[in-house]
């Protein structure tokens, strides 16, 4: 078993980021209905969860540990 470098360690991590960055992007366009003025959800509900969303890469361990927020 060889170990991975640092170099490599860190290549995986911004790999791994940017996966769940694109993951959670794609969430926030399939949520942008919820702000629309006529639309029949509850806002707030939504807006809570599209600002988890954003807030994802602030968590402890991003991006190998990750809490993903229940849409509402």
């Amino acid at each position: 078993i060889i170990e991975k470098t640092q170099a490599e360690m860190t290549i995986d991590s911004a790999a791994k980021a940017e996966s769940l960055r694109l993951l959670r992007n794609q969430l926030l366009k399939d949520s942008d209905f919820s702000q629309l003025p006529d639309a029949t959800v509850d806002k707030i509900l939504w807006a809570d969860y599209r600002q988890t969303l954003r807030d994802l890469t602030d968590q402890p361990g991003f991006p190998w540990t990750v809490i993903w927020p229940n849409s509402p």
